[in-house]
């Protein structure tokens, strides 16, 4: 398609774009923006040689988006787009994105957020982002690394609770 043409090796018109899109998505009333989120999904597979910054990019305009909505379905479309690019052959670079950023969505989705489904949907990802790693050591240095992930999320989770109570 005609956007995939212009952002192919062009970053900063990928990032415009994704930028209108989640833009156009935070501002109008949508029964759903799962099309803006499949045309921002396509554009972070394309095969260049820019992957890393496009899909750090994405992610975390997703994200944002995602906290600009305090209904649920459009919330979690946002999760289940997040989900599909850590699954992808780009996943690797979400993953290891999202935990480096673990206090930039954990709290908000998995801890405050007031829907289950909500929830839900942060601890899934949370599944693929941490634990699955457990489930992918091949040798000892990926064993202390997904030790190390585990480690930082419970971590996180442990002073969001005592903040909680304080």
């Amino acid at each position: 398609d005609i956007f995939s043409y212009f952002c192919n090796n062009n970053y900063p018109f990928f990032q415009e774009l994704v930028t209108q899109l989640c833009h156009a998505a935070s501002n109008y009333h949508l029964e759903t923006i799962k099309p803006y989120l499949e045309h921002i999904f396509y554009l972070c597979l394309m095969n260049d040689g820019l992957p890393h910054k496009r899909v750090q990019f994405a992610v975390q305009e997703v994200l944002k988006l995602s906290k600009t909505y305090n209904n649920f379905p459009n919330c979690c479309e946002c999760f289940h787009f997040i989900e599909a690019i850590c699954e992808s052959h780009v996943g690797p670079i979400a993953q290891r994105f999202l935990e480096l950023y673990l206090s930039e969505w954990v709290p908000t989705f998995l801890l405050y957020n007031m829907y289950d489904v909500v929830r839900q949907k942060a601890e899934s990802l949370c599944d693929i982002v941490i634990f699955k790693k457990l489930d992918e050591v091949r040798d000892e240095q990926d064993m202390q690394e997904a030790e190390e992930s585990v480690k930082k999320l419970y971590c996180l989770l442990l002073d969001m609770m005592e903040s909680a109570e304080a």
